[in-house]
Order: structure tokens, then C-alpha cells, then sequence
């Protein structure tokens, strides 16, 4: 958390507001979190735009002299990254400011990033333009969304994990980017689909449900702006409201919405896993 729904509203809520800006200081307060080279060196960098690869987001930032480079944000368990129109006041757990000014004019903006856990990461890397990856993020798999997960592109993903269970298959960044343990579970239910079946046991129509589940929930998720359980909020911290629409992730003991038997959760793939077993039974 948070996932690509979450990460994309992130994404959207910045835009506007940060394209075309130039960044005139950045303050660390907490060295740990922004890796090396020296984030003093984006100083009077352009941010051209803001694009998101699964769970990171990617400020590409041009200068007039200079080769671009990525500025890439992962925020983990409990990362925020917000904007605010002061430096000051100093929230607690914040470790990096960025200032962006507009060109020519003393409006300015700071993009704070806080982390109560310090699991998330800021760092840069060179850009090639802004359609080529960095290579730190070769490792992941399609997008599910754009262009949407078909049954075929899906059923060529999971041929190299046939041993795993579904669960754990989604929850393989390497598979499909951006789906974590939220959406996972809101997925196979959506697809009636139970978390511990074999990948090797799906079958085309289960493929075809999944591939259909995948872009609807995180379409309405992204919709409706994400999933705040308690850390994630936008870019102009406000919260989401997917939760209310959860259908069985965080709900176990509590009835099936559709069919009103009491939702199940077991530990599988290391996570907490929540399902229907009338809905999603085989």
C-alpha cells in the first residue's frame, strides 16, 4: 500500500499543478530515504510530466544543458507525497521538500514527501526520453491497464509460474505491475475465483474472468480516487473511498455482500488473504 490505483491518483492529482514547474531547492531532512547522486543536482530542472510504471511514480525532469533524468518515488507501506504552498511548518515524518517554482513568476509550491516508517525511496536515474523506462524498472511486468490485460497476454505471463497459487501470481510484480494484496484479493473475488487455486489449474474461461476482473477493479478504484485504510491521501491530501466498496479484503467475519456468508482469511503467499468461499468456489 499504496498500489496502482492509489499511485495513479498521486499521479493525476499533481499533474496539473507541477507540470512546467522548475525546481529551485530541494531539503532533505532525512538522508536515508533519497538515494545517491545528489538531489541538489535537479536544481533549475524542468518537471516535463509525471508518469507512473506500477507501484512508482516517475518525475521526468528536463534542463536546458543538460541530459533529463528521472526523479522516481516509491512509496512502500506508508509513504505520502503531498503539496503544500510553504516550506514551513515541518510535518512530522517529513523527509524530503522540493520546491517548484513557476518560471518568471514568485509563485512556488512544495512537493513534501513524508514516510512514517521510512520504507520508502526517492532516487534518480537517466532518462533517455520520456517513453523508455529506466532499467532499475526492467524487472516488471505489463501494465494491466494500458493496454488493458487480455486472457492471452495473461495466460503467457503466468506460463513461468504455474506452481504458484493465483494469489500469489498477482501479487508477482514480475507477472502484472502494480497489484498488491488490496486488489489481489478484490480481483478473485470479482473473477469468482479462489486465492489458492493452482495457476496450472486455470482454465480459459478463469483466465478470461481474470483478465476481465483485473481492469474493472482498478478502473472503479482509480475512480474513486483509491483505498484509504489509514496513510494514503492524494497529492492534495484528500482520502479515498474505494473502501467502502471492498468486497471482502479487510471483511473477514463479516458477511458476503452478495451472498451473506461470512468471509474467510487465511495467511497465503505471506499475506493476509481474504475470499468468499461461496462466491469464489470452483
Amino acid at each position: 500500500m499504496p498500489e496502482l490505483p492509489e499511485v495513479e491518483t498521486i499521479r493525476r492529482s499533481l499533474l496539473p499543478t507541477v507540470k512546467g514547474r522548475i525546481v529551485s531547492q530541494v531539503v532533505i531532512d532525512t538522508p536515508a530515504v533519497f538515494a545517491l547522486p545528489d538531489p541538489t543536482s535537479i536544481q533549475g530542472y524542468c518537471v516535463s510530466t509525471i508518469r507512473r510504471r506500477g507501484k512508482y511514480l516517475l518525475f521526468y525532469l528536463t534542463g536546458q544543458d543538460t541530459d533529463p533524468v528521472w526523479l522516481i518515488v516509491h512509496l512502500r507501506m506508508t509513504g505520502r507525497l503531498t503539496l503544500q504552498p510553504e516550506a514551513s511548518p515541518v510535518k512530522k515524518h517529513t523527509h524530503v521538500r522540493v520546491e517548484l517554482c513557476s518560471p518568471g513568476t514568485p509563485d512556488s509550491v512544495w512537493l513534501i514527501f513524508q514516510d512514517t516508517r521510512r520504507f520508502g525511496r526517492l532516487w534518480l536515474q537517466p532518462a533517455a526520453d520520456q517513453y523508455t523506462w529506466p532499467e532499475c524498472l526492467a524487472g516488471l511486468g505489463p501494465e494491466p491497464l494500458d493496454p488493458p490485460v487480455t486472457a492471452d497476454s495473461l495466460a503467457g505471463q503466468l506460463e513461468r509460474h504455474k506452481g504458484l497459487s493465483v494469489k500469489a501470481a498477482l501479487l508477482n510484480q514480475s507477472v502484472i505491475a502494480g497489484i498488491g494484496n488490496i486488489y489481489a484479493d478484490e480481483i478473485l473475488f470479482d473473477a469468482g475465483l479462489p486465492p489458492d487455486l493452482c495457476v496450472a489449474s486455470l482454465t480459459e474461461q478463469n483466465l478470461a474472468h481474470l483478465a476481465t476482473a483485473i481492469p474493472d477493479v482498478l478502473n472503479r478504484a482509480i475512480e474513486l480516487c483509491g483505498t484509504t485504510l489509514r496513510d494514503y491521501v492524494d497529492g492534495w491530501n484528500q482520502k479515498g473511498s474505494f473502501q467502502t466498496c471492498l468486497m471482502v479484503y479487510g471483511r473477514a467475519g463479516l458477511p458476503c455482500r452478495v451472498c451473506g456468508h461470512e468471509i474467510c482469511k487465511k495467511k497465503l503467499a505471506g499475506r493476509t488473504t481474504s475470499w468468499c468461499p461461496v462466491c469464489q468456489l470452483l
